[in-house]
């Protein structure tokens, strides 16, 4: 790469040199060559020389080539599309969708649903020291969420007991509450104390689903689970 990076800087000083050098040269020898200095002249303007460098950029030197946009996993890809065409998936959402969701991330997609059930934008707001973010100071407002000490951590990521935690609380922010049930996940026991009450509420209303009898609580939370458990409020919304 750096062979051709220099191949390429060469050619284009030699270009350059030939657009200063034919112009002071030409009227020397255009009457002994009969014009012919002049006509060579005409062959290196600039706009040929940036066409020729140009071409020769694009031969020599690799230009990396971006990599097409990265899909939903398999198993999700169906309830990711559905999700975008309902229009509850922000623009910057609609990506990356393997990778784990950030606090500021769920915050967006919970003011999508908000938002689009209601009909009305959130006008209320709650600042924090560590982010400016408008779709957490949103949810903030409407209490779907809450900091710590002025703080909201916005990058830190999710994980499954947290996400369910933020359903009920979006529900209610809804005025929509939900009744209370016992978990009945097997590793109950690996749920936090303030998660218990929400993680049961939002079984028991089919909102949240596990693995094999198991909920697993502190597992990782991706952009495309949290897409599909939005999916799953929308329509339980509707």
């Amino acid at each position: 790469m750096m062979k051709n990076l220099s191949r390429v800087i060469s050619v284009a000083l030699a270009l350059a040199l030939i657009l200063v050098v034919l112009p002071v040269t030409a009227p020397a020898y255009a009457a002994e060559t009969g014009g012919v200095v002049s006509n060579v002249r005409s062959l290196f303007t600039k706009d040929a020389i940036t066409i020729y460098i140009i071409r020769y950029i694009l031969d020599v030197v690799d230009i990396p080539v971006p990599p097409p946009p990265e899909k939903p996993s398999g198993w999700a890809e169906a309830r990711v599309n559905e999700a975008i065409t309902a229009g509850i998936v922000p623009q910057q959402l609609q990506s990356n969708y393997t990778d784990e969701i950030t606090r500021a991330e769920f915050c967006a997609l919970a003011v999508a649903i908000y938002e689009g059930y209601t009909g009305e934008a959130i006008t209320e707001r709650v600042t924090f020291s560590d982010t400016t973010d408008v779709s957490v100071e949103k949810a903030a407002g409407a209490g779907i969420v809450g900091g710590d000490d002025g703080k909201f951590d916005p990058y830190s990521t999710f994980n499954r007991e947290m996400a369910a935690v933020l359903l009920v609380n979006l529900l209610k922010a809804l005025d929509i509450e939900l009744d209370a049930s016992d978990v009945a996940f097997t590793d109950k026991g690996d749920i936090s104390f303030w998660a218990l009450e929400q993680v049961g509420q939002a079984q028991a209303a089919g909102l949240v689903s596990g693995n094999a009898g198991k909920y697993d609580p502190k597992g990782k939370f991706t952009r495309e689970l949290g897409i599909i458990l939005m999916l799953n409020l929308w329509e339980f919304l509707l």
